[in-house]
């Protein structure tokens, strides 16, 4: 575990970064003055602050998941990883656009931004995948090697 521990800190803090970034969306929106919005837009409203809870929470046991699991699981936990993340890319995205066309270049900037860490977050997961695997492939490789040499 020590010898991937930048690769599973970036991966960590790209994953901390985007949870950052929807409990942020999750405050505005909790925050939104609702008081002449229809019963519609309220219930849409709430199902928005439930997706974006559920999408903080799972980010944050991503992020800690990098360090809790064991090296054999730990390609099963960066894919997992990576389709949070791709959905992430998705919806912020879908925000960037949005935003960009009504003419906030700022906040479309910052959720473009957002865009790009998350995709720089499935290629860190990518990376620390194939190293992992690697690694285990030659320990494998080093302890069939010493059984065969210690049975002549």
């Amino acid at each position: 575990m020590a010898r991937h521990f930048w690769w599973r800190l970036a991966v960590c803090s790209l994953d901390l970064a985007v949870a950052g970034a929807t409990a942020m969306y999750l405050v505005l929106l909790s925050v939104l003055n609702t008081a002449g919005a229809s019963p519609a837009e309220r219930a849409q409203r709430i199902c928005g602050l439930v997706a974006l809870g559920a999408s903080t929470l799972l980010m944050l046991s991503c992020a800690m998941g990098v360090w809790l699991f064991p090296e054999r699981r730990v390609g099963c936990a960066m894919v997992v990883n990576v389709v949070l993340l791709l959905l992430h890319v998705l919806v912020f995205l879908t925000l960037a656009v949005a935003t960009l066309t009504r003419e906030h270049q700022v906040l479309g900037l910052l959720e473009l931004s957002f865009v790009f860490e998350a995709l720089a977050g499935c290629v860190c997961c990518r990376i620390l995948s194939v190293r992992v695997r690697d690694d285990l492939n030659q320990k494998y490789a080093l302890d069939i090697t010493h059984e065969q040499l210690s049975t002549w």
